[in-house]
């Protein structure tokens, strides 16, 4: 937090926790966005302006997006294993940007709004 309050600009968007508890912060600086874990002073996950994240409700992962000019990609961060374990790639119209996104049913799928779409991808089987 010392470091986002020394930044010129900077604003915390989201926070979700870790397997173990701990504190992760979604923050966007004035050039970039990132994931970072406030108890062990690292990044997690380094993303573009304009991103979007969601943390799932169990603690098990992080929905990360990143919007581009005619698609989305969605890469699925599993906090258990510290890696990237999925992607999506989305494409849409020019400026059919996601704008909602979360978790549900105990994390087993992730849920997307976008102007015209919901989508829904299975993340775990039942």
């Amino acid at each position: 937090l010392k470091n986002l309050a020394q930044s010129s600009y900077a604003h915390a968007n989201k926070i979700g926790f870790s397997k173990e508890q701990e504190i992760l912060l979604f923050y966007t600086t004035k050039d970039r966005e990132l994931i970072y874990n406030l108890k062990t002073n690292e990044e997690i996950v380094k993303l573009p302006l304009d991103s979007k994240v969601a943390f799932s409700t169990e603690d098990k992962y992080i929905a990360c997006i990143e919007q581009r000019k005619f698609k989305s990609i969605i890469n699925i961060y599993s906090i258990i294993e510290d890696k990237i374990i999925d992607e999506y790639v989305l494409e849409h119209k020019m400026h059919d940007w996601v704008h909602h996104v979360g978790f549900k049913a105990k994390d087993s799928y992730l849920v997307l709004r976008m102007d015209e779409d919901i989508y829904v991808m299975e993340l775990e089987s039942n």
